[in-house]
């Protein structure tokens, strides 16, 4: 009992712990036949020793559940446990985590039988083992945890960093831009971008991959390395798709495939040149003849096929003050009340106003309570909205004529 208490007190890994409590059972003890069971996730056999692969055989592990008070096996009718003599549940905090079958060695029993003679001090140090190395396992699960949890923040602190900050989006008289972005968990699947390519055209995106957690992030920030380095190296729309497309199916291998909205606007044009890679449709509103267009035009999503067998791009022009709305299926998908799609018939409603953009998200957001904690949701949200000025942009074309 002193080396037990000795080794608990150390914190011995758990091999030495049980190989401490066999030693005791077997040689001090003079126990014949020990068969130690414990159960978390599945069953896991921790000590066996002088038990024949034949009475192995015969344990019956759904069967053994049952069991949940101590059991004499001597005389049973069930022929499975007849050699031994005794099956011990170890409980902790009224749970059953393990079992114990002891019995003596056939025809080694002299006098009164050693599993009998020691049985209530077996149950008490079976306890105290098991309980031990259970309170081991749950401390190291907490450490492995709170490490996983470090890992987590740290990953997002990093994925943050990434996302665009609104203080570097051209808020002017030509364009405006509103964002809201809310990762389900620490880290998210979705991505958005914009940046002024030149003076006469302004870059815009949005992206979702498929899956979630820490692979689907780090899939998502390659994605937006590459999808800036595309850009800047001045590949057309169709170019960055097909290479993007290449690396998707590189890295992930078939098991992620990455949905995209990507455009570009034209001041002086007023030209929306676009493509949808398998994205939910964005939701184009005009402002003057109040109608709604989707913009679909494009090709299947990024890493869902080995090669893209063809892209088109989408093209319109932008005659009046007009708003676009882009979004993830964290929004889409969202439900409310048991109304499924609620999210997209709130936005498109939400849309079609004079309100600005910035006015527009957030009537989105309040309406659909877009916060942490809201059981409706079960996904990342991302939401790009872009509002085109174009009546000052004509002004301003109108005054360089006059000049």
């Amino acid at each position: 009992m002193l080396n037990i208490t000795k080794a608990i007190s150390h914190n011995l890994p758990t091999d030495e712990l049980l190989r401490t409590f066999e030693l005791l059972l077997t040689k001090e003890l003079n126990i014949g036949k020990v068969l130690l069971y414990t159960y978390g996730n599945e069953w896991e056999m921790l000590i066996r020793s002088g038990v024949k692969d034949a009475d192995l055989e015969k344990i019956n592990l759904q069967e053994l559940e049952e069991i949940e008070n101590f059991e004499i096996t001597i005389g049973s009718k069930n022929k499975n446990y007849s050699s031994f003599d005794f099956i011990i549940p170890v409980l902790n905090n009224d749970k059953i985590i393990a079992y114990i079958l002891i019995g003596d060695l056939e025809g080694e029993s002299i006098g009164l039988s050693a599993s009998i003679q020691h049985l209530h001090f077996i149950q008490i140090l079976t306890n105290v083992i098991i309980v031990a190395i259970e309170n081991k396992r749950l401390h190291e699960q907490e450490i492995e945890q709170e490490r996983i949890k470090k890992e987590l923040e740290t990953a997002a602190k990093i994925q943050q960093s990434l996302i665009p900050n609104m203080d570097t989006f051209p808020v002017n008289r030509k364009i405006n831009l509103e964002t809201l972005y809310m990762p389900h968990y620490e880290v998210g699947g979705d991505y958005f971008d914009f940046e002024e390519i030149s003076k006469k055209e302004v870059f815009f995106c949005i992206a979702d991959v498929s899956g979630k957690g820490i692979s689907a992030a780090m899939l998502m920030s390659n994605f937006q390395a590459n999808v800036k380095a595309g850009l800047r190296n001045k590949k057309s729309f169709k170019n960055l798709i097909y290479d993007l497309n290449k690396i998707i199916i590189d890295i992930s291998k078939g098991e992620h495939f990455i949905t995209l909205f990507i455009a570009k606007f034209n001041y002086f044009t007023k030209m929306l040149t676009y493509v949808n890679a398998g994205h939910n449709a964005p939701i184009l509103y005009d402002k003057s003849t109040q109608k709604i267009v989707r913009l679909r035009v494009g090709c299947v999503g990024v890493g869902m096929l080995d090669k893209i067998p063809s892209i088109k791009i989408g093209k319109i022009r932008i005659k009046n003050d007009t708003k676009l709305i882009c979004f993830t299926d964290g929004l889409s998908e969202l439900t409310m009340d048991g109304k499924e799609d609620y999210g997209f018939e709130s936005t498109q409603n939400n849309l079609t106003n004079n309100k600005s953009i910035k006015e527009t998200i957030s009537s989105i957001k309040n309406e659909l309570n877009i916060v942490k904690g809201n059981p409706n949701i079960f996904d990342d949200i991302t939401i790009l909205g872009v509002e085109f000025k174009v009546s000052f942009i004509n002004s301003l074309s109108a005054k360089l004529l006059k000049s």
